[in-house]
């Protein structure tokens, strides 16, 4: 990058809720700041991208995909091909193209982006370690080996149309135990393992991102954690994100204006900013994401999210399963007092 034209140099810093004894830890923290975040998203990514225009694509030309994807008997990917889904693939083939947003992607092009997805889920072993964690019933392996900063990652009820909630919550994460090479790993089992069980008629699902209360110095001492996790999030999920809510705060608000600038505007245009807990859960409502009766207690509900489910990979993934298919569910506790037995968990 030419430094004359770095552009965080033009950025203006305000920590608002932070305190710092020195000014010389403000300024060592902005810095570190600046260089973990700026690298978050791959440089080609860093130019905005065509959004909300969705073309059609017919059931043949999907079929003509698969095809495609299946001829290469010799890929090291082939027998990942099975686990594609039809309406996935074709929402990736629907996208405009980044050459010419007045255009479809071409067939080529779509195809690389889902070659690319199976290279990557063939070389992680993705598929074995989904089936060997989710049979394991107690979680505590799972937790053990690769999920060591905390449940701050979990799927949690679906919306409206049965799409899941993917919820990450900063002041959950233990940064202190976190195994920043293990992240990756552990984050790509969570997504997948669900996003697998979707039924057939739906691809793509809610973030809500809590990030207004953590320990700022503690989370910096991990600067390579927040872009292995966008790494991993961008390679999982190209073209599955839905709505995406961001809970800000005084740092949490510094991560998110610094990401907008350089992540792609196919991610940032379904992306909304949230000051507060409160109007992140009125946004929920409004948007068809949660039920009143389903905001959680840390967003000023009465709903008691089921720390076990949160906890336990392979419940997670039988939950949130039953949730998509809206079949019963476990029973929850919804407030202190109160016990019901539903499909949205």
């Amino acid at each position: 990058m030419n430094q004359g034209n770095d552009p965080r140099k033009s950025l203006r810093i305000s920590l608002v809720g932070n305190r710092f004894q020195h000014e010389n830890d403000r300024q060592s923290l902005i810095s570190s700041l600046r260089q973990s975040l700026w690298f978050l998203i791959p440089e080609k990514n860093k130019k905005p991208l065509a959004t909300n225009v969705i073309f059609d694509v017919t059931d043949e030309e999907c079929d003509e995909m698969f095809q495609a994807l299946s001829q290469d008997t010799n890929a090291p990917w082939h027998e990942e091909v099975k686990y594609l889904s039809k309406s996935w693939v074709k929402a990736v083939m629907s996208q405009p193209y980044r050459k010419n947003k007045k255009m479809r992607r071409p067939f080529d092009y779509a195809k690389k982006k889902i070659v690319d997805y199976l290279d990557w889920r063939a070389k992680n072993n993705i598929t074995k370690e989904i089936a060997y964690y989710s049979a394991l019933e107690d979680g505590k392996e799972f937790t053990k080996v690769l999920k060591t900063g905390g449940h701050d990652l979990y799927w949690y009820g679906v919306d409206k149309d049965g799409c899941p909630n993917l919820w990450y919550r900063a002041d959950m994460t233990i940064f202190e135990k976190v195994e920043v090479r293990k992240t990756p790993k552990a984050s790509a089992l969570i997504m997948q393992a669900a996003l697998d069980k979707m039924p057939s008629n739906i691809h793509n699902f809610n973030f809500i991102v809590v990030f207004d209360k953590f320990n700022v110095f503690k989370a910096m001492s991990k600067p390579t954690l927040a872009p292995a996790f966008v790494r991993t999030f961008l390679k999982i999920s190209p073209d599955r994100l839905k709505p995406a809510y961001f809970i800000t705060g005084g740092a949490g608000g510094f991560f998110f204006d610094i990401a907008a600038k350089i992540a792609p505007a196919s991610v940032m245009d379904k992306t909304t900013k949230c000051k507060s807990r409160e109007e992140a859960a009125d946004l929920l409502q409004r948007d068809g994401i949660l039920k009143t009766d389903e905001i959680p207690t840390f967003m000023g509900g009465e709903y008691e999210q089921d720390e076990n489910i949160m906890r336990n990979y392979s419940r997670m993934m039988k939950e949130i399963e039953k949730a998509m298919y809206n079949e019963a569910s476990t029973c929850v506790h919804v407030s202190s007092n109160t016990l019901i037995c539903r499909g949205h968990f």
